[in-house]
């Protein structure tokens, strides 16, 4: 079981589906889900498993998207993880694992 029940990590890295419009569909779906899963790690009680695998997912599918070989899927990962980090600097309380998982990909896609 690799935990991507979602198959993000497969679309973002099978080169059948790395299109421009695969990615870019990723990214958006980044761009407005972690900051809400960020939100409800603050605000709706304990840390649910399903928040953090496809907090998890996402980030991973984004990361991949920062090592390709495209600069325009590199591109696509940007604006993703900048309101990442606005989100992270906006909230207040969150999870360990959750703002683990968000800092370590800030990271590892800026190397």
């Amino acid at each position: 079981h690799t935990g991507d029940d979602w198959g993000l990590r497969l679309a973002s890295s099978c080169p059948t589906t790395t299109s421009h419009a695969i990615c870019s569909t990723v990214a958006a779906a980044a761009t407005s889900v972690l900051p809400h899963l960020l939100w409800l790690e603050r605000n709706d009680g304990p840390s649910q498993q399903w928040r953090n695998e496809l907090f998890s997912v996402i980030i991973a599918a984004i990361q991949r998207m920062c090592k390709s070989q495209d600069r325009d899927t590199r591109a696509l990962a940007y604006e993703a993880l900048m309101i990442l980090h606005s989100a992270l600097n906006s909230v207040t309380a969150v999870s360990c694992r959750v703002e683990q998982i968000a800092i370590d990909s800030i990271c590892e896609c800026a190397l």
